[in-house]
């Protein structure tokens, strides 16, 4: 019965890194981008163009709705 304990303890260990972890993934400005409806819109746009873009189009300007700019680029 120990040896049962002792394996679902060391399991829950496991789960709680991968799933249940403190630390955040993504910045704090690009969380502020994606819970912004209109901003999300333009920041996934302006992925889509530079994942799809026929030209060589490296970079994309975009203005958000507090008026920041930031740039997204392409490097392969």
């Amino acid at each position: 019965m120990a040896l049962i304990t002792r394996i679902l303890k060391e399991a829950k260990s496991v789960l709680a890194t991968y799933f249940f972890s403190q630390e955040q993934l993504l910045s704090s400005d690009i969380q502020e981008i994606l819970e912004n409806p209109e901003d999300r819109k333009k920041y996934f746009d302006a992925i889509d163009q530079l994942k799809n873009a026929e030209k060589d189009i490296k970079e994309v300007d975009l203005e958000l709705s507090n008026h920041k700019k930031i740039t997204l680029s392409l490097n392969h």
